[in-house]
């Protein structure tokens, strides 16, 4: 899902910024309006107590007008994406735009769809300016040496140890070490604190790929709605959490699976099909299936019939058994399908695999 983008609506004459908010509401699914002004110094107020990813500004306004407010916000908000609104035509207002870095202007009247695209791209070069801050952010923290302690947890095996061991109380204590440190590294600064957490999940999740990466996108939007320190343990300790579920349904997954292989090496000789498997296991033939592709990357009877070649393997060099004997001795009924099976697998057929060896078929 799209992230939702928080948008300010700056517009001097009410019915049209009535017919604004509208459209954006019709049209614009994922820009939520915090704020409307009718006048860019009122704007400026809204900024300083909402946050604001898209400020959507009239130029022709009484008072501090769009050119002046862009210029402002240029200096003191450089993170948001302003764009402008006007039914000037002119090079001059598209210069001013330019030198004020507005990101894109709007002729009035205002197309729904023309609109809708303008606040996409707006959207996107949020995000871009997003990222690209907090990464330079982040690396002056780095430089500062702050983040040394939150940097040997993560680089060291203690948290992949407690989540491989299912040690629930092991990553509980290292979500809050890592919080701990985080705290620490940048103490009352929440922006800065968020940062490091996301930092941390990343790198973490980049050092494993068994664990179950969201995107360094979704893992800014989980953090990014942290308020507190508490709240940012809270979604370190719930990402560490839920990838150590993961991993305990997947071992409880492979070792159902290693319990149904057992089972197949014990029973090669008889004629076990899925619904036997399920019947022994109380599983469904579906899940044993599913069991075999996604962990084994082979399907059940691929695996029947790779036991029974090792077996014949032995039989046919060890023994003086019948072809027809080694196949009835591994569980093929019908000699001749064996033979077919054998080749298929091996590549000749057991009478020249025993005639290599020099024995009598």
């Amino acid at each position: 899902m799209s992230e939702t983008m928080n948008l300010i609506v700056v517009e001097d004459e009410p019915q049209v910024r009535k017919g604004l908010v509208e459209m954006i509401g019709t049209h614009c699914a994922r820009m939520r309006i915090v704020g409307q002004a009718q006048n860019g110094q009122k704007a400026l107020e809204l900024l300083q107590r909402l946050p604001c990813d898209i400020l959507l500004a009239d130029i022709a306004m009484p008072g501090m007008d769009g050119i002046a407010l862009a210029d402002r916000v240029k200096t003191v908000y450089p993170e948001v994406v302003t764009l402008f609104l006007t039914g000037f035509d002119s090079f001059g207002y598209a210069q001013a735009s330019v030198k004020c870095q507005v990101f894109d202007y709007i002729l009035k009247p205002i197309e729904p769809s023309q609109l809708a695209q303008a606040l996409e791209r707006a959207a996107g070069e949020s995000l871009r300016r997003r990222t690209q801050k907090s990464r330079s952010d982040l690396m002056q923290i780095h430089l500062s040496g702050r983040m040394s302690r939150l940097y040997s947890i993560v680089m060291g095996h203690e948290i992949i140890i407690a989540l491989k061991a299912l040690d629930r109380q092991a990553v509980q204590r290292i979500a809050a070490s890592v919080a701990q440190s985080i705290a620490q590294a940048a103490p009352g600064k929440v922006a800065e604190q968020r940062q490091m957490a996301c930092w941390a999940l990343c790198t973490l999740y980049s050092l494993y790929p068994e664990l179950n990466n969201p995107g360094e996108e979704e893992l800014r939007q989980r953090i990014g709605r942290c308020e507190t320190p508490e709240e940012i343990e809270g979604a370190v300790r719930g990402e560490l959490l839920q990838n150590q579920e993961q991993l305990r349904r997947e071992h409880s997954r492979n070792t159902t699976l290693n319990r149904i292989k057992h089972f197949i090496t014990q029973h090669y000789q008889e004629e076990l099909c899925l619904q036997k498997l399920s019947e022994e296991f109380g599983l469904s033939t579906a899940y044993i299936s599913e069991l075999f592709s996604s962990l084994s990357h082979q399907n059940y009877l691929e695996f029947l019939q790779e036991v029974r070649i090792n077996v014949a393997f032995d039989l046919l060099q060890n023994t003086n058994l019948k072809i027809y004997e080694v196949a009835a001795q591994v569980g093929y009924q019908d000699a001749n399908y064996f033979v077919r099976a054998f080749k298929k697998e091996v590549g000749m057929t057991p009478k020249e695999f025993r005639e290599k060896l020099g024995g009598k078929a």
